[in-house]
């Protein structure tokens, strides 16, 4: 009796270092944290940049809110950031669509990064979503800056809003553009389209053919526009997020003229034309007619 009770606790002994010994195996190893360093903002992080590229060595952190992401295809290895003081393009390595979004708060670990100008647009490059951007919330929110287009224009070289996130009031696209879609969906490519205030002043609304509303008509109202602020060279840009910060849906100021005939005498050089205004927000349609396949609106 006293050899089977010593047997059993020999075995329970033995076994529960087995399965301890199992379980120390199992554990995860720690976390590596991205050293903090002294933390900067954003204004500061864009006033390294001299005239000359320049790769930060130092254990430097910059925190902020993602205001524009991948998910809708106009951003590729982009992501937007933004504090109290600035905003700046983060030029990733490789794409985050699954990793990184609108309202996420981060710390971008700034060792290794590049502070950079392309084209006068000042950007941090070589940003690595893993060994340099941590998240830490969210479901944050920035508010755009309301804005004109006055305002955009550039004070020496650059826009003093490169890189934020504004709201243009009282605006509409172009005449010459309504009839158009934001981009090229088929050829895939970038274009450009042009919004005007009711003074007059104009700016490039640039899109790519990538997108998701690549192929949706333009907005033809009047009303408010919620984008990021690019530069390329001296041209400033915006660039649309989603399709829901368009709100274009009011009274234009200048009515866009269309010409109208009715061919009941069949023939589409006898004259007969009329000019028609177009105010407001209309829906058009498409439809492809013969053989070649051409489309008319």
């Amino acid at each position: 009796m006293k050899m089977t009770i010593k047997n059993t606790l020999f075995t329970l002994l033995a076994t529960t270092i087995f399965f301890t010994s199992c379980k120390k195996d199992l554990d995860f190893p720690p976390v590596s944290e991205l050293p903090v360093g002294n933390i900067i903002t954003i204004d500061s992080l864009r006033n390294i940049y001299t005239a000359f590229d320049s790769t930060i060595t130092s254990d430097l952190s910059v925190y902020g809110i993602i205001t524009a992401d991948e998910v809708s295809g106009n951003l590729y290895k982009n992501l937007y950031l933004q504090d109290e003081t600035n905003g700046i393009l983060l030029k990733l390595t490789a794409s985050s669509d699954k990793t990184f979004f609108e309202g996420d708060k981060v710390r971008v670990a700034l060792k290794g990064t590049i502070i950079s100008r392309y084209k006068n647009m000042i950007q941090l490059d070589n940003v690595d979503i893993a060994k340099n951007i941590i998240k830490q919330s969210e479901g944050n929110t920035i508010t755009p800056k309301v804005v004109t287009i006055a305002d955009l224009a550039l004070v020496g070289i650059y826009s003093p809003y490169q890189g934020q996130l504004i709201q243009l009031n009282d605006v509409e696209f172009m005449c010459n553009d309504i009839w158009s879609t934001y981009a090229d969906p088929i050829a895939q490519t970038s274009q450009n389209r042009y919004l005007r205030d009711t003074l007059g002043n104009t700016i490039i609304v640039r899109s790519s053919g990538y997108a998701d509303f690549a192929g949706t008509s333009l907005a033809t109202g009047k009303g408010s526009f919620v984008a990021i602020v690019y530069q390329y060279n001296t041209d400033v840009q915006l660039t649309i997020r989603k399709l829901s910060d368009i709100n274009l849906t009011g009274t234009r100021k200048i009515a866009c003229p269309i010409y109208v005939k009715n061919f009941e005498d069949q023939n589409i050089t006898s004259g007969g034309w009329t000019t028609q205004n177009v105010v407001g927000s209309i829906n058009w349609g498409i439809n492809n007619v013969g053989s070649n396949s051409t489309y008319y609106v």
